[in-house]
């Protein structure tokens, strides 16, 4: 309701300002504090629209062939004012299967590395690559994966993070464009965007080998140490 009340009052505004150009006035004062508010309205009104849309067009995308084996377009959740954006490859049988980003095992794992950085999962945005589900034993090109990339570059543009954290191999190659091994990037922070990236292991990763955890907790405590310092 709040929403649908700015969006008619600014509709409204912006009818008579066209209305009184039309007879004939064509000079317009203005006080600090109406522009002020005017302008802090149509913020909030762009930011969550902004969202909106891009989920709209994500679910409406055929631009791959991964529309034509996917039960839902996953989309990115979370808190559209986090700090940090943790963002996988692409979404699991499960998650595709509920309509729901990173579930099952592997979401509660998340959720706990989460908590391990003082941190809840409604504090933070969650997001993949890929918003549809990649089907075993099937690949996709690069050239693909940068067409779903544009909806990951819109979530940062309209949420401005101070830090992404890119789970797994395919996140970082695809968000730093490089076909360097994962281990060239892990551990390391990058500029994207505006934020500082860093990469770590996906948490899939870490259930098929506990060995991970620990260097996992070593990212983290990095990752900490760097967001504290802000």
């Amino acid at each position: 309701m709040y929403h649908d009340s700015l969006d008619s009052i600014l509709n409204d505004f912006k009818n008579y300002i066209i209305f009184i150009s039309n007879i004939g006035v064509k000079n317009f004062y203005f006080q600090n504090d109406t522009i002020n508010i005017l302008n802090s309205w149509n913020q909030s009104l762009y930011q969550r629209d902004s969202l909106n849309l891009i989920q709209q067009n994500a679910k409406n995308c055929n631009e791959c062939v991964l529309h034509k084996t996917r039960k839902n377009v996953i989309l990115g959740q979370g808190n559209s004012s986090a700090k940090i954006i943790f963002v996988g490859h692409f979404p699991s049988e499960e998650d595709d299967s509920i309509g729901y980003i990173f579930s099952g095992e592997t979401g509660e794992l998340l959720t706990r590395i989460i908590k391990a950085v003082k941190l809840s999962r409604e504090e933070v945005y969650l997001s993949n690559i890929l918003k549809c589900r990649l089907p075993q034993e099937s690949t996709i090109t690069k050239e693909d994966a940068k067409k779903c990339l544009a909806f990951f570059k819109r979530e940062v543009d309209v949420i401005k993070p101070d830090f992404i954290c890119a789970m797994g191999g395919f996140a970082a190659q695809v968000l730093l464009d490089s076909n360097e091994p994962f281990q060239k990037f892990r551990g390391h922070f990058y500029e994207y965007r505006g934020a500082k990236l860093f990469v770590t292991y996906h948490p899939y990763d870490i259930l098929k080998d506990s060995s991970k955890k620990a260097e996992t907790w070593a990212d983290m405590q990095m990752f900490m140490r760097e967001y504290d310092s802000l």
